[in-house]
């Protein structure tokens, strides 16, 4: 069995073809950061982002089209990491953004907030 992720990152989407890539391309493009998990969790998708996340590396778990916060909750009970990471579907991490949570959360910090910027604003 792999061991534990040291993260997990939970993306949720619904209808996210054209900006899920984008996204899923930044998160693995991290630096410095330890060993994460990606789940993106579809949430009641009618086009191809399923198929795409799982084509670029994310685990893939479905959900029934409660929302967002449902859909986080949904991939929060499935991680595997011992620190959670969030981010949108039509958002861009800054390639340091998980190890800058890490570092804060290691020093004491009990909620890290980045910088996450709306993909058509990068």
């Amino acid at each position: 069995m792999d061991s534990a992720p040291a993260i997990s990152v939970v993306i949720p989407a619904r209808d996210a073809a054209e900006t899920l890539p984008r996204a899923l391309e930044a998160v693995a493009r991290q630096e410095g950061a330890p060993a994460y998990e990606v789940i993106v969790v579809d949430d009641g998708s009618r086009d191809e982002t399923a198929a795409i996340a799982h084509d670029l590396g994310a685990r893939v778990i479905s959900a029934d089209g409660g929302g967002p916060a449902s859909a986080r909750n949904a991939g929060v009970a499935e991680a595997r990491g011992g620190l959670l990471a969030f981010t949108d579907a039509d958002c861009v991490p800054t390639p340091g953004w998980l190890a800058a949570g890490a570092e804060a959360l290691a020093l004491g910090a009990e909620l890290v907030q980045g910088r996450v910027w709306p993909s058509q604003d990068v």
